[in-house]
């Protein structure tokens, strides 16, 4: 175990979450930076998918498949 400084009104806050949901406070920080890691893979992807967006043929056969002519 360790100790991390952090600003007081962070510790507290991070205190209260944990108590609210009966979790520890290493839990509440473990699940914080599962989700920050979880949204920094999502940025990329976004990034990605930008950087290279779907051809005209792609956005074609996504409306065929989208469209009534399946139903």
């Amino acid at each position: 175990m360790v100790s991390i400084p952090v600003e007081t009104g962070v510790k507290d806050d991070l205190c209260r979450l944990a108590d609210e949901r009966g979790i520890s406070v290493d839990t509440v920080v473990r699940e914080l930076l599962a989700r920050a890691r979880c949204d920094e893979r999502f940025a990329k992807l976004r990034k990605a998918m930008e950087s290279n967006p779907p051809d005209d043929s792609y956005v074609a056969e996504l409306r065929d498949w989208e469209s009534e002519a399946w139903g």
